[in-house]
C-alpha cells in the first residue's frame, strides 16, 4: 500500500471519529454543568446537541491539543533548544487550561503563573539558524527483547489512557466552572431552565438565587408560561436542611 493511500485512510479515520467524539466530549460538559446544580444527566443523548454549540466549547480545546501532540510527537526529532522551546509550550498549554478551569484562586494564579513563564521562555529563548548538512548520523537502534517491548507497549499504553482520561475530565471541569459563573438563563414563571436541548427543556425550582431541588424534565410546547431571558446572577444548588423546602435567599 502506498504512503498517499496510508494518509488518506488515516484522514478518513479522524474525519470519522471527530464527529462523535465531539458530542461525547459535550455530554461530559454538560453533564458536569448540571451535576453542579444536582440536576439529572440520565435524559442526555448525543442526539441532544446542536452542531453550533458543540464547535464552540469543543473544538477550539481539540485544536489547541493536536497542536501540542504534534510538538510532543516532533521533539526526538528537534535540537536541544528546540526540545527546550516545545517542553515549554507543553507545559505552558497545559498550566494555561488548568488556570482557565479551575475555581480555586490560588490554584488558578498559580497556574497562571507557570503558564505565563514558559510562554516568556518559549518566545525568549532563541533557537538559533538550523545547522543544514551538518547534522550527526544517530546510531542504529538497539535490538530489544520481547520482554522490552512488551514494557515499552504498557508504558506507552498507560500515558494514553491517562491523557484521555484527564482530558475527558478537564471538560467536566469546565462545564462546572460554566455552572458557577453564568449569570443569563432562560426563565419560565418561576422556574429556570438549566438545560434546553431541541424540544426537551429541563426546568428547576428557583429560589431567588438558589435552584432545585425539584426538576422537571418537559417540551417546550407544554411550558406553562412562555421563557424568557433574565440576569440572574450566578446562581447555585439549593441546600437542604432536615427536608425542608428552601427558603428564597436575597
Amino acid at each position: 500500500m502506498s504512503d498517499g493511500n496510508k494518509l488518506s485512510q488515516i484522514i478518513v479515520s479522524i474525519v470519522t471519529l471527530f464527529g462523535p467524539i465531539s458530542y461525547l466530549l459535550y455530554a461530559l460538559y454538560e453533564g458536569g454543568r448540571l451535576r453542579h446544580f444536582g440536576a439529572p444527566v440520565e435524559f442526555i443523548q448525543l442526539t441532544s446537541f446542536g452542531i453550533l454549540p458543540v464547535v464552540e466549547t469543543i473544538h477550539p480545546g481539540i485544536i489547541l491539543t493536536a497542536v501540542v501532540m504534534t510538538l510532543l510527537g516532533g521533539m526526538k526529532h528537534a535540537t536541544p533548544i528546540h526540545q527546550i522551546r516545545m517542553a515549554c509550550g507543553v507545559i505552558g498549554y497545559v498550566a494555561g487550561t488548568v488556570a482557565v478551569i479551575a475555581t480555586n484562586e490560588k490554584i488558578k494564579w498559580g497556574f497562571g503563573i507557570v503558564a505565563a513563564l514558559c510562554a516568556a521562555v518559549a518566545i525568549v529563548v532563541s533557537a538559533g539558524a538550523p545547522d543544514l548538512g551538518n547534522e550527526q548520523e544517530k546510531p542504529a537502534p538497539i535490538p530489544k527483547s520481547g520482554a522490552e517491548k512488551y514494557e515499552n507497549s504498557v508504558r506507552n499504553w498507560v500515558f494514553i489512557v491517562s491523557a484521555v482520561f484527564f482530558f475527558s475530565m478537564g471538560y467536566v471541569a469546565a462545564g462546572i466552572k460554566k455552572a458557577e459563573n453564568q449569570t443569563e438563563y432562560w426563565v419560565s414563571g418561576d422556574r429556570v431552565a438549566l438545560a434546553i436541548y431541541g424540544n426537551t427543556v429541563l426546568l428547576a425550582e428557583l429560589h431567588g438565587q438558589e435552584v432545585g431541588p425539584g426538576f422537571e424534565l418537559v417540551e417546550t410546547k407544554t411550558l406553562p408560561k412562555p421563557l424568557v431571558l433574565k440576569g440572574l446572577g450566578p446562581i447555585r444548588p439549593a441546600i437542604i436542611i432536615d427536608g425542608a423546602k428552601p427558603k428564597p435567599t436575597q
